[in-house]
């Protein structure tokens, strides 16, 4: 964004581990780029990715409540590494609660308290990270919002 823009861009990251960067200079990349239409349309798919996600995310942090939220988390979680067991699917969330919490627009006391009332309701079972999902109909209902 910042590279057409020319604007300094509003936020920073820091990554969480080693890694390598590469960095083109504006006046570089613009050449690039005008040499390689199909640079282009690469990078018009993955921002068009990108933009799709951020709406998706702005609709669910406003339209959706927290067990809507983490139940379509989890149903993301099991579309991803889901692992059949004879109890049910199970998946192994992917962050600590805090990030997990932050990812989804609430507070880590409020993720173990849904977390709490899908188990006592029967819709999950946890031990530690892994959750195992033994009513995946009614996780689908509460992620669709028609269901507290």
């Amino acid at each position: 964004m910042t590279l057409f823009a020319g604007v300094a861009y509003p936020a920073f990251a820091q990554a969480s581990t080693d890694l390598d960067t590469l960095y083109f200079k504006r006046d570089d990349f613009k050449r690039m780029v005008s040499k390689n239409p199909q640079l282009s349309l690469n990078m018009i798919a993955i921002m068009s990715h990108h933009l799709r996600r951020f709406a998706t995310l702005v609709e669910d942090l406003s339209l959706k409540d927290v067990p809507a939220r983490l139940a379509g988390h989890l149903l993301s979680l099991a579309e991803r590494s889901g692992r059949e067991t004879t109890n049910g699917l199970e998946v192994e969330l992917d962050t600590t609660k805090t990030e997990l919490a932050q990812k989804l627009g609430t507070i880590s006391e409020t993720i173990s308290r849904t977390l709490n009332k899908l188990r006592s309701t029967g819709v999950v079972e946890t031990c530690g990270k892994k959750v195992t999902i033994l009513d995946i109909d009614m996780l689908e209902e509460i992620a669709s919002g028609l269901k507290r």
